[in-house]
Order: structure tokens, then C-alpha cells, then sequence
């Protein structure tokens, strides 16, 4: 059975290809962006434990490492709305 994430994709990608107008209602559209979350978050979190904690811990520092260089260091300054 194809996972229910792939199967919202490829529908979405056909509506897009066909130039569909799809309009889902406010509190439908919600309840399954809410539940494609939570199986995506649960499916991550299945895959996660099968690893082994220190495994994933050092790739963990390892991204973080390298990825903090090409963080900037403070945020922008606002733009001033002086006159």
C-alpha cells in the first residue's frame, strides 16, 4: 500500500498539472495538514529509533558544527523610517 504522504503529493502534483482550481474547506484543509504532520513526525521518529543513540548523536554534532559557520552571527538591523 503507498503511503498516505505520497499518494496527497501525486494527487497534488496532477491538480497542479491540470490546472484544477481545488479549493478545500478552512477546517478540512486543516485536519490534513495537521495529520500529514503528525504521520510524517511519526514516521521520522520509527526511523530515528532505529538507531543507535550515539550513532545519531555524533551525526547530530556533526551537522551542527558545520552548519554553524554559515549561520549569520546577529540579525540585521531594522531598516530606519527616518525622514
Amino acid at each position: 500500500m503507498i503511503d498516505p504522504a505520497v499518494l496527497f503529493f501525486a494527487a497534488g502534483v496532477a491538480a497542479k498539472l491540470v490546472r484544477s482550481d481545488l479549493r478545500l474547506p478552512e477546517p478540512l484543509y486543516e485536519a490534513l495538514s495537521l495529520y500529514l504532520l503528525l504521520a510524517l513526525g511519526l514516521k521520522g521518529g520509527v526511523e530515528l529509533s532505529r538507531h543507535p543513540l550515539g550513532e545519531l548523536l555524533a551525526q547530530s554534532a556533526a551537522v551542527a558544527g558545520s552548519a554553524a559557520p554559515a549561520k549569520p552571527a546577529g540579525r540585521a538591523p531594522a531598516a530606519s523610517n527616518s525622514r
